[in-house]
């Protein structure tokens, strides 16, 4: 089926748990980018960040569960919305991390 996955040991359709999985994901990486956006600690620690991991577990701390999946789609769609200039103005991982999650990257600079 379209929706589904089919199991030759069960009858009928048994509908995949990935889209709430991906659901309940992207609810939660809107709440942490509320955090982010609100919290100038925690978007210091976002930029600071080295890797997607980081950020993951930073968001558990704050007991927001996502998953790489639903970083990396949101980072993606942000910099693919982005207009050159916005582009020209990232020089690192973090700087990328903080326009996806919607503050401005010079915000973040001491």
């Amino acid at each position: 089926a379209e929706d589904g996955i089919r199991d030759d040991l069960v009858t009928g359709v048994q509908t995949c748990a990935l889209p709430i999985f991906c659901f309940m994901s992207a609810a939660s990486l809107q709440a942490f980018r509320s955090i982010v956006l609100s919290d100038d600690a925690v978007r210091s620690q976002v930029h600071a960040d080295a890797g997607v991991d980081d950020i993951v577990s930073l968001a558990a701390s704050h007991g927001h569960e996502i998953d790489k999946a639903a970083l990396l789609r949101e980072h993606a769609r942000a910099i693919h919305a982005a207009p050159d200039s916005v582009l020209q103005a990232i020089n690192s991982w973090g700087d990328a991390l903080i326009h996806a999650f919607g503050a401005e990257a010079a915000s973040t600079e001491v």
